[in-house]
C-alpha cells in the first residue's frame, strides 16, 4: 500500500509540475509531510524525512531532464559550469542549517517559502504583462563570481526547501534575459 501512495505523490508532483511550471518538490514536500505524519513518525523528524527524500527524488529527475535537454542543445554549459561549484556548497551548507533547524521551525519556513511560490505563480501573468520581449535583449550574464555566488545562494536555498534548484535558477538566468524555450 505504501508503494502506492508513493508512486501516486511522484505522479502528481509531476502532472502539477508540468501543468503549473512549478518544480515537483514543492508539490512532494507538503504530501510526504501528511503522509509520514499519518505513517507515525516523529513530529521533530519529519519534515527533515520529506525535505531529505524530495531531494533525493529530484536527482534521479534532474539527470534524466539534464540528459533530454543536452540532446537538443538546451545547456548552457559555460554557465552551468559557473554556478555549479556555489550550487554544491550551497547545497551543503544549507543541508547543514537545515538539519539545526527543529522540524516545527522548519515546517514554518518551508510554509511561508510555499505560499511566496502560491503568490508567485497567481500574479505571474501581470508580471509577464510588463515584461519586454527578453528574446530581442542581449544577454548580460553577472561576472562569475557573482554567479559562483548566486549559485551558493540557489544551493543554500535548495537544500532547505527541498527543491531542485532550476525553481530558483530559471528566474535567475530569466532575470538576465536568458531565454529558457527556444524555438
Amino acid at each position: 500500500m505504501e508503494l502506492l501512495i508513493f508512486l501516486i505523490i511522484g505522479a502528481l508532483a509531476g502532472f502539477a509540475a508540468g501543468l503549473f511550471g512549478v518544480g515537483g518538490g514543492t508539490i512532494i514536500v507538503p504530501l510526504l509531510f501528511i503522509v509520514f505524519t499519518q505513517m507515525g513518525y516523529d513530529a521533530d523528524t519529519i519534515m527533515h524525512l520529506a525535505l531529505g527524500t524530495s531531494l533525493a527524488t529530484i536527482i534521479v529527475t534532474s539527470i534524466s531532464s539534464l540528459m533530454a535537454h543536452n540532446k537538443k542543445g538546451g545547456v548552457m554549459w559555460p554557465v552551468f559550469k559557473n554556478l555549479a561549484p556555489g550550487l554544491a556548497l550551497g547545497c551543503f551548507l544549507g543541508a547543514g542549517i537545515a538539519g539545526q533547524i527543529s522540524g516545527l521551525y522548519l515546517q514554518l519556513i518551508v510554509g511561508v517559502f510555499l505560499l511566496w511560490v502560491a503568490y508567485r505563480m497567481f500574479t505571474a501573468g501581470k508580471r509577464r504583462t510588463h515584461m519586454s520581449d527578453a528574446s530581442h535583449t542581449p544577454v548580460v550574464l553577472p561576472s562569475k563570481p557573482k554567479q559562483l555566488a548566486a549559485g551558493g545562494i540557489i544551493g543554500v536555498a535548495s537544500a532547505i526547501f527541498g527543491i531542485g534548484g532550476g525553481s530558483l535558477t530559471v528566474p535567475y538566468l530569466t532575470r538576465y534575459n536568458v531565454v529558457m524555450q527556444r524555438r
